[in-house]
């Protein structure tokens, strides 16, 4: 758990498409129900990605969903 929240804490501080994700979802806690969301309901190849989808606005061209069948 101290990995993981020292883990946030950089990504917070060092990468700027993180840090405009969440001031493009208002609150934090809507960015982390977005990328929750996207992380369950599409496949993602990076990071990056959902980050972009984020804070871009990506939900136009949605990746593939995951076939659950």
């Amino acid at each position: 758990m101290m990995l993981a929240f020292l883990i946030d804490q950089a990504e917070q501080r060092c990468c700027k498409l993180f840090r405009m994700a969440r001031e493009k979802a208002e609150r934090p806690l809507y960015f982390w129900e977005e990328l929750r969301s996207h992380v369950f309901n599409f496949e993602i190849p990076d990071w990056e990605y959902v980050y972009k989808m984020i804070a871009f606005g990506y939900r136009k061209t949605t990746p593939e969903l995951i076939d659950t069948s």
